[in-house]
């Protein structure tokens, strides 16, 4: 996970996942919402310097949509 080799780097990681289940829960902030929650993902972005992704199912609306907003990583 990048946040686990991050950490030793002192970067901080927020995560969006629609399941309130989802593991990353243990080790890192995260924000529990639908994909296409436009209220949702400005809360995610607020105070992100830039945002990534290492789950290739991610809309293409919401990373298109984040971009708008932050420096998105790989280019939507």
């Amino acid at each position: 996970m990048l946040a686990l080799a991050g950490y030793p780097l002192g970067l901080h990681f927020r995560f969006l996942d629609p399941s309130p289940e989802a593991p990353v829960g243990r080790i890192a902030q995260r924000v529990t919402a639908d994909y296409g929650d436009h209220a949702a993902l400005e809360r995610f972005a607020n105070g992100l310097e830039l945002v990534t992704y290492e789950f290739e199912n991610v809309p293409a609306e919401t990373a298109t949509f984040l971009a708008a907003r932050k420096p998105v990583l790989p280019d939507p």
